[in-house]
């Protein structure tokens, strides 16, 4: 990314972090538990352990959720792996918005594509 100095613009690396609702929420929860609270510390420990029972809770349902879009995707792209190489690719459509953010295109579904006997291999990624 450019960073624009007074000799000129220099390019820089960056790490953009991308944080959910859902995760910014439990950030600024925890982070208010830990640090910003007046309630006793048998209550803070106890709000301690019942986030990390949801986290779990959580990672259980996310994990089943993984699993079965996996299995169901790949059910029709790898049906022809026993012929020849076939490569999947997965894919969640986007689209931009009015002010020009990308957003989950909702009237598309999640989708696969699969390069094999049709591209002789040669398809190695989406561009």
């Amino acid at each position: 990314m450019p960073v624009f100095l007074s000799t000129g613009p220099v390019n820089t690396p960056v790490e953009i972090q991308i944080r959910t609702v859902g995760m910014d929420m439990w950030a600024s929860l925890e982070h208010k538990l830990r640090y910003k609270t007046n309630v006793a510390d048998e209550k803070v420990e106890h709000f301690e352990n019942q986030l990390v029972e949801d986290a779990n809770e959580i990672f259980k349902i996310e994990s089943n959720m993984q699993i079965f879009i996996v299995n169901y995707l790949t059910h029709g792209c790898l049906k022809m792996k026993d012929k020849y190489p076939v490569t999947c690719f997965y894919g969640v459509p986007i689209k931009l918005d009015n002010s020009g953010h990308y957003i989950f295109n909702t009237e598309i579904k999640i989708h696969a594509w699969r390069n094999g006997k049709h591209t002789k291999g040669k398809f190695l990624k989406l561009g």
